[in-house]
């Protein structure tokens, strides 16, 4: 094999060899056998010793590669150091439903769902990774009647550039990374196709170190996702299918400790690449100013500190996307021994969405070359000049027609409260009046109601006069009838 998958003569399925040794006369057969129970008697003395040396102390490698000699008839062995498993399987059926049988006789194939089992497919190749795989004998197992080959047990891993040192807060840098076997790049275009990593910063708390293969120390703060690395020939990768993949990596999380970390993605996993890392504030000042006004500028003002960039270094560029999809470039250069410069972009009288990137390179004392790309400054133009002068016109009449306004009010107000105050007076006699006739009516009812009383009195007490008077006569005609 080639592209940095050959590690020995690939290994062709169990039942071909024992096809083979079926055609193999009776002398024949017996000497293959007592070489194979030889070779199982060697094999079974290593593990033995293996098992014997177990005590001693060793370092738990990421992954394992199997030499051509420890491999027979597809299986394989492993001892309880070695933490990842990466395996290779070509196949010539889509079809094919592959099997890895475990040193404890459970199966597993691509349909399972498990956070320690992965396993990738293409049309030609599959690719197993397993976090923590069963110490003992393996087997891969295939369909009967299919052809399957078991390229072996890779030490699959991933490297990547360092980063230079200190990094700075919005710094743009050019990362590559690369996928290992066995020590040499990745070439296979069957997997370089399928295969994107991933580049993220995940914090880590200060005062605990990264360990190697461990994880990180999360410090309450979400991973910053920083991007994709290709091997796609665009952008800043230089050619398709070279095996470095790369990226434009953006420094964006706040300043603090961070581990790089460098993860696999669309189904192949492998050991992630972790590096610790520093981010610094940036070694220069830069601040925005927008114009409020149609006659004043936007102004972006940057400087920098001699101590840490070189004197007339300093370059800023700025990209303007203007409404209707046009685009403008403005750039300014500090003088020789300046630090310091500071950009004018005009005001336009175009209504509708602005934005504005500003870039600023720089020579960092040292003769390392910074870029740094600034947040994205969006802002809207809701008038235009003639449309906004027309609006102080309308407002300066408003406030003109709101103190007339006011003043009339204000004359209303006194008007009111003088007639209010003369109304108050006429009430004022209105109710003594009111009160006078109230009263004379009142003795007037009350005089009637007393005469009538009277009346009434005098009338009972005539009736009275006239009934006692009456009774004395018939009294008196009685007396003279009984004489």
């Amino acid at each position: 094999m080639h592209n940095g998958l050959d590690n020995g003569a690939t290994i062709t399925a169990r039942m071909g060899i024992t096809r083979w040794s079926n055609r193999l006369t009776r002398p024949r057969r017996l000497a293959f056998r007592m070489l194979a129970c030889c070779l199982g008697m060697t094999l079974s003395a290593s593990v033995a010793a293996m098992d014997s040396d177990a005590t001693a102390p060793m370092t738990p490698p990421d992954s394992i590669t199997v030499e051509h000699d420890a491999i027979f008839a597809n299986r394989f062995r492993l001892d309880r150091t070695v933490q990842w498993l990466t395996l290779l399987i070509s196949r010539s059926d889509n079809q094919e439903q592959l099997v890895l049988v475990q040193p404890d006789g459970s199966k597993l194939n691509a349909r399972m769902d498990s956070p320690d089992v992965h396993w990738w497919r293409s049309p030609t190749l599959e690719i197993v990774t397993i976090n923590r795989p069963m110490q003992g004998p393996w087997q891969v197992s295939a369909p009967e009647g299919t052809v399957s080959t078991f390229i072996g047990v890779p030490d699959m891993q991933l490297s990547a550039d360092s980063m230079p040192q200190p990094l700075y807060q919005h710094e743009q840098l050019k990362l590559t990374a690369r996928v290992l076997v066995n020590n040499q790049p990745l070439l296979r275009a069957d997997i370089l196709q399928h295969l994107r990593l991933h580049a993220e910063f995940v914090p880590v708390n200060a005062n605990h170190a990264l360990q190697a293969g461990q994880d990180t120390v999360r410090a309450g703060r979400p991973a910053v996702m920083a991007g994709e690395l290709r091997d796609d020939g665009q952008h800043l990768d230089a050619k398709a299918g070279d095996g470095i993949f790369t990226m434009q990596l953006p420094v964006n999380p706040a300043p603090g400790e961070y581990v790089l970390t460098i993860n696999t993605g669309d189904g192949i996993y492998l050991p992630p690449f972790r590096e610790q890392v520093t981010v610094h504030p940036m070694p220069l000042q830069a601040q925005f100013l927008q114009g409020r006004t149609a006659s004043q500028n936007h102004r972006l003002d940057v400087s920098s500190d001699a101590t840490r960039i070189v004197p007339g270094s300093l370059l800023v560029r700025v990209d303007e996307k203007i409404p209707g999809g046009l685009n403008a470039e403005y750039q300014v250069q500090a003088p020789a021994t300046g630090n310091s410069v500071s950009l004018e972009i005009p005001q336009r009288d175009f209504i509708g969405n602005y934005s504005l990137t500003a870039w600023i390179y720089a020579q960092q004392v040292g003769d390392r070359p910074l870029s740094l790309l600034l947040p994205e400054q969006r802002f809207m133009v809701v008038t235009s000049q003639q449309q906004t002068q027309q609006l102080l016109n309308q407002l300066a009449q408003q406030k003109q027609q709101q103190a007339l306004s006011e003043q009339a009010q204000a004359e209303l107000a006194s008007v009111t409260q003088a007639a209010r105050n003369q109304g108050s007076h006429r009430l004022q006699m209105v109710l003594l009046g009111t009160v006078l006739v109230v009263g004379i009516f009142g003795a007037a009812v009350w005089g009637g109601i007393a005469l009538r009383r009277a009346h009434q009195r005098r009338q009972a007490l005539l009736v009275l006069r006239h009934q006692q008077a009456s009774s004395q006569k018939v009294g008196q005609r009685d007396l003279s009838s009984s004489r």
